[in-house]
């Protein structure tokens, strides 16, 4: 960006205007610059009106590339907001990430990642059903209440023999 010496009147015109990119300078230090059509600013900038903004702008890269999961190291949050630790295929660790499950093309690696674990996947965020226990205790019927009040009596009627 470069700062905008011409047509600036007031307060509210923008300090800068454009993107330029840095095609060469000349003997005087002053920079000869291209917009984004690659046609070539009218005039030479010198270096005090010009605004830096990306150094080095990497490639853009295309919007349908894809990467290859090698694994799922970690995972962080709760139900259903897990975040997995991945680790890209042909990808040293400095590019690992945390990814959403929305953002994998394939649930093959979270499945692999959860048996590995030991526990199971839980990608729903519904209560899931307690198991019935075994060792349930089991309440007595009104008849059975009856039947064992009824013997009570009876044995505290018959008097204890010394």
């Amino acid at each position: 960006m470069i700062k905008n010496v011409e047509s600036k009147n007031s307060k509210t015109d923008p300090k800068y205007e454009g993107v330029f990119y840095i095609h060469g300078y000349t003997k005087n230090g002053s920079y000869i610059l291209k917009d984004e059509t690659d046609t070539f600013l009218s005039r030479d900038v010198p270096t005090s009106h010009i605004k830096l903004i990306n150094e080095n702008s990497p490639p853009p890269e295309p919007a349908d590339k894809r990467y290859e999961v090698e694994a799922i190291l970690k995972h962080k949050g709760k139900v259903p907001n897990y975040q997995y630790l991945v680790t890209w295929k042909d990808y040293d660790c400095s590019y690992d990430s945390w990814e959403t499950p929305e953002l994998f093309d394939s649930r093959q690696p979270i499945k692999q990642y959860w048996a590995r674990v030991g526990a199971p996947e839980k990608s729903s965020g519904k209560r899931q059903i307690v198991p019935k226990s075994i060792n349930k205790r089991s309440v007595a019927t009104r008849e059975e209440r009856s039947t064992k009040r009824h013997a009570r009596l009876i044995e505290n009627r018959q008097p204890s023999s010394l």
